[in-house]
């Protein structure tokens, strides 16, 4: 009796075991962080323990991990130096690199220096004086992005690497609006004064929130991994863990009004 128990064992940790390789890339992951906030900042943050966590769930070692430009990481995932990028805005062009799991909608709010109230777009046109910060690479509104076009051939755009190049200029006046995800700001000003010179607020209402979340390679995962990992944040959205990682790095309130 002990040969067809042990033979049925066999067989189940072998299909275990298949499973688990599966949802897991040749060489482990290789995965792109990004500096943004409470999503990723010093090797913590949201994005990490996301990663982390489903990494280890799926049975996936990560071979890799370090944080990267958002215009370099595109590149390098579509060169497949990187198989997992995080923070991604949901677009076409990268629809064509990699499948999205999604974890996360927003918009991104204008932050704006509180001399200038809250204008709407043709008014920020109009006061030569106020210079747009944007940063390089990344996906803004519809709106959002025409206005930036605007505010370009009016020569009153700084485009910088990362968010806190952005802060910077602003800290300094060298710039007096930019865009933000609530991911950015949320963590900034809790360790910064900039909250009280600054006005948040939704200048383009019209456009629609924008979807974020991770990007697996094409290159690198196939339709049945990819529905193994949407299976697994399906699963954690579901047993609160996925909200449980966003309250530990972001306001209850905000927390909740980000999960889709």
């Amino acid at each position: 009796m002990k040969r067809p128990v042990s033979l049925a064992l066999f067989i189940a940790l072998s299909l275990t075991v298949a499973a688990t390789r599966a949802a897991c890339p040749q060489g482990g992951l290789k995965v792109g962080y990004l500096a943004f906030g409470a999503a990723y900042s010093d090797g913590r943050g949201i994005d990490v323990d996301l990663v982390e966590t489903l990494a280890n769930q799926l049975g996936c070692p990560i071979a890799r991990a370090q944080a990267y430009p958002r215009a370099r990481v595109m590149k390098m995932l579509e060169q497949g130096e990187l198989n997992l990028v995080t923070s991604a805005a949901r677009s076409p062009e990268r629809e064509r690199l990699g499948y999205f799991l999604v974890y996360e909608k927003s918009k991104n709010m204008t932050l704006l220096d509180a001399r200038f109230g809250r204008p709407g777009a043709e008014t920020i046109l109009k006061r030569e004086e106020i210079i747009w910060g944007k940063v390089r690479s990344f996906v803004y509104g519809p709106a959002q992005m025409a206005f930036l076009d605007k505010m370009t051939q009016l020569g009153r755009v700084i485009e910088v690497a990362d968010n806190d190049e952005l802060f910077q200029l602003l800290a300094r006046g060298a710039i007096q609006g930019m865009f933000c995800h609530p991911f950015v700001f949320d963590e900034r000003f809790r360790h910064t004064p900039l909250e009280h010179r600054l006005i948040v607020y939704d200048a383009f209402p019209a456009d629609p929130e924008l979807q974020g979340g991770l990007l697996l390679a094409k290159s690198a995962f196939d339709t049945k991994e990819t529905r193994r990992w949407q299976d697994k944040l399906d699963e954690l959205r579901g047993n609160g863990t996925l909200a449980g990682i966003f309250r530990k790095h972001l306001s209850r309130t905000l927390a909740e009004a980000l999960l889709p």
